[in-house]
């Protein structure tokens, strides 16, 4: 009888999940066919997923794997720390080696996103861990990369530094040659940044001498424009037009910022026409928000160094009001941000609650149907053993 009762429960209970999260199962199975040929529509497919928390831990696991890889196809957030962590454990009992550490580097950046960065760390050097342990070389050299990035984001050059030429030679390991020539490029602009421009270069043209063989358009783009960045640095206005106008040949989306690294650069060398031209090529739409207000300082100087003292005022201002902007901006979407993930935690614990009082009435429900059973169970052998005497006094 207990047994039957145990196996009811179990039934019953196995039954509703894997109906609740065939919908969910589906959506995940489909995103993953998308991942690589169309990311954005993964992408949407995974965030449609709006209560990713209500998964069972394998499930959600393998939500969370796609869904970080796709957000970086697409640069949008990874999950939140509370999903990741889930996902983790998971993974750190029945995934790979390989599984563990890119959970690992997905959760160290949801932290940096919350702020979390000493937890951002600790995630990050848990996981590389991992990936140095099994030699899985590629993971580490992006472990490294975003190390790098956090310790540039507090301002620690050596280390910075450092973290980048490490995950230089992970990627040369792992022969991911388009990932070790931007890894070099990190190097050269944290050098740059402390003046170094002399062996930031060096970096560069053999960064770029890589790219050019991968003919990878992209990374052509981004390491033709450090270089044009580089000289205009050390001042060699010549080869900084010639990089940067090379830049513009590759093909990509977001010109706008070489537009108007260019018009400054015209303007440094007092070719006001060429600096107007660039600065109105510039005025397109960009993923960069700094680009409008460099424009506008770079206006400013143009107009005062050709004597447009009034005109170069009125601009000035402009500058001032859009700096308050992007500022005011910024710190609207960080408070938009940070009430999106403490309503995502309010949601969480409701949750909770909620699946806690559902496995209570669930509870009940089976408690009152074996009563019933066992009551009905009673009931049928007391009639049975009447029966059963009434046929022996016959």
């Amino acid at each position: 009888m207990k047994n039957i009762l145990c196996l009811l429960f179990f039934s019953i209970i196995f039954f509703t999940s894997c109906q609740n999260e065939l919908t969910e199962r589906q959506l995940i199975n489909k995103a993953e066919t998308l991942l690589e040929i169309k990311p954005d529509s993964a992408y949407l497919l995974l965030d449609s997923i709006t209560m990713a928390d209500n998964l069972s831990d394998k499930l959600l696991a393998r939500w969370c794997m796609l869904y970080g890889k796709a957000a970086d196809k697409v640069v949008k957030d990874m999950p939140y720390v509370s999903q990741l962590l889930r996902a983790r454990a998971w993974y750190k009992k029945h995934g790979t080696p390989y599984e563990q550490a890119q959970i690992g580097l997905f959760l160290g950046r949801s932290y940096v996103e919350d702020r979390e960065y000493m937890k951002a760390m600790d995630a990050y050097t848990q996981a590389l861990d991992v990936a140095e342990k099994v030699k899985e070389y590629n993971v580490a050299g992006y472990i490294c990369s975003y190390m790098g990035d956090l310790y540039e984001l507090k301002g620690f050059f050596q280390e910075t530094f450092d973290k980048y030429n490490q995950s230089a030679d992970y990627f040369l390991k792992a022969d991911n040659k388009r990932s070790y020539a931007l890894a070099l490029k990190f190097m050269a602009q944290t050098l740059a940044f402390e003046d170094s421009c002399s062996l930031a270069l060096d970096y560069l043209l053999k960064a770029d001498s890589i790219v050019t063989c991968l003919q990878d358009s992209g990374a052509m783009f981004s390491i033709a424009n450090g270089l044009g960045n580089v000289y205009s640095l050390m001042k060699n206005w010549d080869k900084a037009e010639y990089y940067l106008l090379k830049s513009l040949e590759c093909s990509v989306s977001d010109i706008a910022p070489t537009y108007s690294a260019l018009s400054e650069l015209y303007m440094c060398v007092g070719n006001f026409d060429k600096a107007r031209l660039y600065l109105e090529k510039s005025r397109i739409p960009t993923k960069n928000q700094l680009t409008p207000i460099s424009n506008l300082y770079t206006e400013y100087e143009i107009e005062k160094k050709s004597g447009n003292t009034e005109l170069a005022l009125s601009i000035l201002e402009q500058y001032a009001e859009k700096a308050d902007s992007i500022y005011n901006t910024t710190i609207h979407l960080d408070v938009v941000d940070a009430e999106k993930r403490y309503n995502h935690v309010l949601l969480l614990n409701e949750n909770v609650r909620l699946n806690n009082n559902n496995l209570i009435e669930l509870v009940i429900i089976i408690g009152i149907i074996s009563i019933s059973l066992l009551l009905g169970i009673v009931v049928l052998f007391h009639y049975n053993k009447k029966i059963k005497c009434f046929m022996n006094k016959k």
